[in-house]
């Protein structure tokens, strides 16, 4: 199962999407909440969270700001950011940071749903890619012992 991180100044925004989204249909059985930028952060850095739904404009400090952090952090965290404003500049900047959506306020609960469902398949990609890598450091590791054993084998005659 899968967590993800709701970010917004508004509670009755957080409450609707709690209340309102099918978690387990989407596969997430976690839900964290943040009423501030500062609350994220704490969130981020003492809990795993695969998915970020985050609004931008909030007081000290936005959703921008917390995607910056993460591009630095070079966390795999799925980003989507929630907004009232149709700025193109933050859409551009969302999109460079690494989100995947950039969501106009009020969206549709179906919308909203199938993007969080794009960010589920997202994190399972990458943690399938994750593994692959993890396969491929063993295997680059494991392949002076596996070579011995092979030419061990050879020389005592046990391969047909």
């Amino acid at each position: 199962m899968l967590s993800i991180l709701l970010v917004d100044d508004e509670v009755l925004v957080l409450n609707m999407l709690r209340q309102e989204l099918n978690w387990a249909r989407l596969g997430i059985d976690q839900i964290y909440i943040a009423q501030s930028m500062r609350q994220a952060v704490q969130i981020l850095s003492s809990s795993h969270v695969d998915i970020l739904l985050s609004d931008i404009e909030m007081p000290r400090g936005n959703g921008l700001d917390l995607l910056r952090s993460l591009h630095e952090q070079q966390a795999d965290v799925v980003s989507i950011l929630l907004t009232a404003h149709a700025d193109f500049r933050y859409a551009r900047e969302a999109v460079t940071l690494g989100a995947i959506d950039y969501i106009m306020k009020p969206a549709p609960i179906a919308t909203l749903e199938d993007v969080i469902l794009r960010a589920v398949e997202r994190v399972h990609r990458l943690r399938a890619t994750s593994d692959y890598v993890s396969y491929g450091k063993n295997w680059v590791r494991s392949r002076p012992f596996l070579l011995e054993r092979f030419w061990q084998d050879v020389m005592r005659g046990d391969l047909e």
